[in-house]
């Protein structure tokens, strides 16, 4: 199938972040097969679907690196999330569902609403990654979903082989599936366990599979002595563990010390930052505009329902140029354009993804997002991408493509339907 998207403004954030007036993307089944101005458009067959989306800027897809989406459906129950973990086996009885279908249920309501607002790709830690999976095959969305690995037994599993296993046999049975994407998670905590570690490393390697390692302040203020040993606690017990690499994606790498930042770059390690949710959290913020600036690569995510409650990256966009705006200094200057890359190609690559998403060049994979700038909400439009990081809203995202396919159109999901969310979303309102 062939498609040609018309736009007054594209933003391919690669190989360059020019944009680029009066254009036309053009799709071939999943693909990117060109990038061209509009007058040189001359279809080729009768068969193409063209969108002349006037007033609209296209974009990669945005990438929420680090969304918690599996538990999206315990949003606004605070207390109960900051005491508990999915994990816990007496999870499934507080709220009255299994973990399970909690994590499918979330999943869907989580990948809706990250569509409407314009990510096409997300990244997760959880436990029950077939229903996480399972969720994001019927949206249409993207998901790199990293199976918990961890020593504590759990509702998932019993102990550390049963975690391999079945995240094993995950991998497994999506390996060739174009849209999930299967990796490890752990916590910080899981370094205290030298067998443990050596295990996950040794299975990342063999399988190829990279790691996602959620850090919460505890790790840092007082947490184990074995990851809290001078300023470079963490990281130092990381390298020692061999695990310093592009390979493995950190999260709450804000509140790292300078000194573990710059070991990070040295070994090319991922950074994930979640400003909107780091803000109530201990330590949150500290070194975030610094990391940001000194960092060879940053990915943004939303986190979600314990801390955000939200999944809409463009807010996430706005308070990250916020900050970054008050420490720029004489030798590091922000730039909008700094702040549109870390949304998509910055998550890209945190997620081991930047060779076929998260920007919009030839032979990449056709993620694509429009934005509708005619309101005049949205006017007058003097720097273009300062108005989408600072004031773009979920109602302005018109059209969303994940793989050529188009999942919303007209701000209005094409593969699922709005009310049965609501009630999905609904049946965990009595039990939260």
């Amino acid at each position: 199938m062939l498609q040609a998207i018309h736009a007054s403004w594209i933003i391919p954030v690669k190989p360059s972040s020019e944009i680029l007036a009066n254009h036309t993307l053009v799709i071939e089944d999943s693909m990117i097969r060109n990038l061209i101005p509009t007058t040189e458009w001359a279809p080729s067959s009768p068969d193409v679907k063209e969108y002349h989306l006037r007033e609209h800027v296209l974009m990669p897809g945005l990438v929420n690196a680090n969304a918690n989406a599996s538990t999206a459906l315990l949003r606004g129950a605070d207390s109960l999330l900051h005491q508990k973990s999915i994990s816990d086996r007496r999870w499934a009885d507080e709220i009255g569902y299994s973990s399970y279908e909690l994590v499918r249920d979330s999943t869907l309501v989580a990948g809706a609403e990250m569509l409407l607002a314009g990510t096409t790709c997300f990244g997760d830690i959880c436990i029950f990654g077939d229903a996480m999976a399972e969720s994001c095959i019927a949206l249409g969305v993207r998901a790199a979903i990293a199976s918990l690995i961890a020593d504590d037994s759990s509702v998932w599993a019993a102990n550390l082989n049963e975690y391999f296993s079945k995240s094993e046999k995950l991998h497994d049975r999506y390996r060739m599936h174009p849209h999930i994407h299967c990796r490890f998670g752990a916590q910080a905590t899981i370094l205290s366990n030298k067998e443990s570690v050596a295990r996950l490393r040794g299975l990342s390697q063999e399988l190829d599979l990279a790691i996602h390692l959620s850090l919460e302040p505890s790790d840092l203020s007082n947490g184990d002595a074995a990851i809290k040993k001078n300023d470079c606690r963490l990281i130092e017990e990381l390298a020692t563990a061999q695990l310093l690499s592009p390979k493995l994606m950190i999260t709450g790498s804000e509140r790292l010390s300078m000194g573990e930042i710059d070991m990070m770059n040295l070994t090319g390690t991922q950074a994930v930052v979640c400003q909107a949710s780091d803000m109530i959290k201990p330590k949150g913020i500290s070194n975030l505009g610094k990391l940001i600036h000194a960092s060879h690569n940053v990915g943004l995510g939303s986190d979600s329902s314990a801390t955000n409650s939200n999944f809409d990256l463009f807010r996430e966009t706005a308070g990250i140029a916020r900050i970054m705006k008050s420490e720029s200094t004489k030798t590091t200057t922000y730039t909008d354009a700094k702040v549109i890359e870390m949304s998509t190609y910055g998550g890209a690559k945190a997620l081991g993804l930047e060779d076929t998403i998260g920007s919009l060049e030839k032979n990449k994979l056709a993620d694509v997002i429009a934005i509708d700038m005619s309101d005049f909400r949205t006017k007058p439009i003097r720097n273009l991408t300062e108005q989408i990081i600072n004031r773009t809203e979920q109602r302005q995202i018109t059209h969303v493509w994940v793989g050529g396919r188009l999942i919303v159109e007209l701000s209005q999901l094409s593969n699922s339907n709005h009310s049965s969310l609501n009630r999905i979303a609904s049946l965990y309102e009595s039990n939260s």
